[in-house]
């Protein structure tokens, strides 16, 4: 679906945060920051994309940049 929405409207901001959270949810975590950075880009005021790129960043153990993300 989101695929789809992003075809027509690639400047869809939620469907990339949805892509990036199934990303994340699937265990993918290169194209969950890829997609969830895509997101930022179109609405950086998304805090959805933030907390889930702080998660994928701290699952690989990078603590500083996921706290940059948390806050």
């Amino acid at each position: 679906y989101n695929r789809k929405v992003l075809e027509s409207d690639p400047a869809n901001a939620r469907s990339w945060l949805r892509m990036g959270t199934a990303f994340y949810a699937l265990g993918q975590p290169e194209q969950a920051v890829e997609t969830l950075r895509r997101a930022l880009q179109f609405d950086a005021r998304l805090d959805e994309a933030h907390y889930y790129l702080g998660l994928v960043a701290y699952d690989l153990r990078d603590f500083p940049r996921a706290q940059a993300a948390f806050e």
